[in-house]
C-alpha cells in the first residue's frame, strides 16, 4: 500500500510545525485555518473535492468531530488535544478520532500515532499481517544457538542448584 496522503487542518502554527515533522515521509495537504470553527467547515470542503485517508485536525470539540466523522467514515481522523485533558481525549475517541495527538507536539509521538495508523490502514486494505505464533527457522535457529551458549547454560544450572538449595 502505498504511504497515505495526510490532510492537515489546523491554525497555521501547528500546521507548519506538523508540515515540517512530517516532511519526506509522509505526502501532506497543509490546510491552515485561523479560525477553530472554521477547521469543520474547510476540512468538509477539501475532504469532499479529495478523498485522504489519514486527516490530522485541530479540533478540540467532540461535535465538530463526530459531525467529519460521520461524513467521511473512510478517513481516519486524528485530532490534536491539549496535554493533561483525559476527558476531551476519551470524548475524541468515542465520536470516531482513530488517535489523539498530544500538544505540545512531540515529533516520536507523531511519528508513532502515523506508523500505527498506516498499519491500520494496509490491514484494512487487506495486507496479511506477519504470523507471530511461529518462530521463523532463522530466529528458531538463533534462540537454540543462543540457549546452548556457555554463560546461559551456566546461570541456568546455578538458578536451579540455589532453588534446589534454599527449597531444603
Amino acid at each position: 500500500m502505498p504511504m497515505p496522503e495526510i490532510l492537515i487542518a489546523a491554525p497555521p502554527e501547528i500546521t507548519a510545525a506538523l508540515s515540517a515533522i512530517l516532511r519526506g515521509r509522509y505526502p501532506c495537504v497543509p490546510l491552515a485555518v485561523r479560525e477553530a470553527t472554521e477547521i469543520v467547515t474547510a476540512a468538509t470542503k477539501t475532504l469532499g473535492k479529495k478523498s485522504f485517508s489519514c486527516c490530522i485536525v485541530g479540533l478540540s470539540d467532540a461535535a465538530g468531530l463526530k459531525k467529519l466523522a460521520g461524513r467521511f467514515p473512510d478517513t481516519l481522523f486524528l485530532p490534536l488535544a491539549l496535554e493533561n485533558r483525559r476527558r476531551q481525549c476519551r470524548d475524541l475517541l468515542a465520536v470516531g478520532a482513530f488517535a489523539v495527538i498530544l500538544l505540545p507536539l512531540d515529533k516520536h509521538e507523531v511519528a508513532d500515532v502515523l506508523g500505527r495508523a498506516e498499519t491500520f490502514l494496509s490491514l484494512r486494505s487487506g495486507a496479511q499481517p506477519i504470523r507471530q505464533d511461529k518462530p521463523l527457522p532463522a530466529l528458531a535457529a538463533l534462540a537454540v544457538a543462543e540457549a546452548t551458549s556457555w554463560p546461559l547454560a551456566w546461570t541456568i544450572f546455578l538458578a536451579t542448584a540455589l532453588a534446589s538449595t534454599s527449597t531444603a
